[in-house]
């Protein structure tokens, strides 16, 4: 029977489990769940189409930790491949053209990236030339291993080098650096994140503004506005409706079967805010999380639709200030884990050709976590994420979030991959700064905002503060201050 077959490597105890987080990828870049069936060391992964595409897959990097790599596209056979070696080609495969487009553009990377290229290269064409199993799956693994550290460094380099470059020809970077605000700031010196931030973001929770149907409360939301107003920060208010269940007033449940009826009041909590903050906010953000389909039995069309009404909605009552929507996991998990019609890239197309009035389309990376966030990958995954996002719908924001340590129990968890090591406050400032550079880099990328600042206030995403629970800063908040000095006004 066709279908991709792989051959495993020997002693590596791997479990059908890994396949779970896999998916593979056609010609539109749709992620496409897989029936899995592993039999006598081979794993015969089965789709909906018989189309060649790319198999991506967690997978674990020798001193790099759990990312998820993929290979070239393959086309189906009965004949098993080599799943070490076709990641490996991936990845070199990857790596190779993006060095070409990016020396094409005048990067010239660093002699130990260089040397980590060849010698990639080299264990790659090692692995084909091995007399035994043992010997070609240890050239695969360094093949592979070598070509995810050469492009990591690549894209380090790329990163420095057009930040400079951006701030060398036209001065500081016009781009906004913020962090979304939680109430541990009234709790602490207002100084460090000042200095770090140039832009503030005010999530409303519908749950505690309207607890009953009909009956508001502003008070919170008064008091996070005026302390943004009183130390001279510009301010992104929303997600007005984020679509999470958990952000979402229990009430609303009771008209769950009138789409309609639910739309209006949508609308209402959007129209009451926008006429109360109208001429104090710089940017609306719509919606979050319209993506993702089953909140509220809703599926993918009425949820596009709830986007298109909400953002018209919020143009005709604030026409001066900017609207965005955001989109969450952008690489598509939820679309391999749930019955979904629309990814994460083709949603973001089909409101492209609404032409809506967004100024931009946010995109969460929420790295590590899970189940809403994704899957741990590369700097260069993120970069090309970026610029395949650019082609569909222009110009972008970005908001980022990373756990300092590890987190095994509870709704959340920190069991979607590694970076660089184990999770912890070091390699959340390493994370942090990195792939803020590289967002930095790309002139279409309006704005980042980190997505918390206080761990005793992590509702969302555990662990993921720039100041721990005793009121400390972690590194990470010094990283994102040295960027804010010397690269934007």
């Amino acid at each position: 029977m066709k279908g991709l077959h792989f051959t495993l490597p020997p002693n590596a105890g791997i479990e059908p489990e890994r396949f779970q987080h896999g998916y593979v990828t056609g010609l539109d870049r749709s992620p496409m769940s897989l029936h899995v069936e592993m039999v006598n060391g081979i794993a015969s992964v089965y789709r909906a189409t018989s189309e060649s595409g790319s198999l991506h897959l967690p997978w674990e990097i020798d001193r790099f930790g759990e990312i998820v790599v993929q290979s070239t596209s393959l086309m189906e056979r009965e004949e098993p491949y080599r799943l070490s070696l076709e990641l490996a080609r991936g990845q070199l495969n990857k790596m190779r053209n993006q060095h070409v487009d990016w020396a094409g553009h005048g990067l010239k990377v660093s002699d130990a990236v260089q040397d980590s290229m060849q010698r990639s290269s080299q264990s790659f064409r090692n692995a084909f030339q091995a007399k035994s199993e043992e010997e070609r799956e240890a050239a695969a693994t360094d093949a592979l291993s070598g070509a995810i550290w050469a492009a990591e460094g690549m894209t380090e380099g790329y990163a420095r080098r057009a930040t400079r470059t951006r701030v060398r020809d036209r001065g500081p970077i016009k781009a906004t650096l913020a962090c979304m605000f939680d109430d541990g700031l009234f709790d602490v010196d207002p100084g460090p994140f000042r200095s770090a931030f140039n832009h503030v973001q005010i999530p409303l929770r519908w749950a505690e503004c309207e607890p009953e149907h009909g009956q508001f409360d502003w008070s919170t939301l008064d008091r996070q506005i005026g302390w943004c107003e009183e130390h001279g920060l510009e301010i992104t208010l929303g997600p007005l409706i984020d679509f999470h269940e958990s952000r979402l007033p229990g009430w609303l449940s009771n008209y769950e079967q009138n789409v309609e009826l639910m739309a209006t009041l949508m609308l209402d909590l959007v129209e009451t805010c926008m006429a109360r903050y109208k001429g104090r906010i710089a940017c609306w953000e719509t919606t979050a999380r319209t993506n993702i389909a089953g909140t509220l039995r809703l599926n993918e069309d009425q949820m596009l639709w709830i986007t298109r009404r909400l953002s018209e909605v919020g143009k005709s009552i604030d026409p001066d200030a900017a609207l965005t929507a955001t989109i969450c996991q952008p690489w598509g998990e939820y679309f391999v884990r749930q019955d979904q019609r629309f990814s994460p890239g083709y949603f973001a197309d089909s409101l492209y050709r609404l032409k809506l009035p967004l100024s931009t389309l946010t995109f969460e990376i929420a790295m590590g976590y899970a189940p809403d966030g994704s899957f741990c990958r590369s700097l260069l995954d993120v970069s090309q994420l970026m610029d395949s996002l650019h082609e569909v719908c222009g110009r972008l924001r970005v908001r980022l979030v990373f756990p300092s340590q590890a987190i095994k129990d509870g709704p959340v968890t920190t069991s979607a991959g590694r970076w660089r090591g184990e999770f912890s406050e070091a390699i959340q400032a390493e994370w942090a700064e990195k792939v803020t550079l590289v967002g930095l880099a790309k002139p279409f990328v309006d704005g980042i905002t980190w997505g918390m600042y206080h761990d005793a206030h992590a509702m969302d995403w555990p662990h993921g503060g720039l100041i721990d629970r005793e009121g400390q800063p972690k590194p990470a908040l010094e990283r994102l201050t040295t960027i804010r000095g010397s690269l934007l006004r």
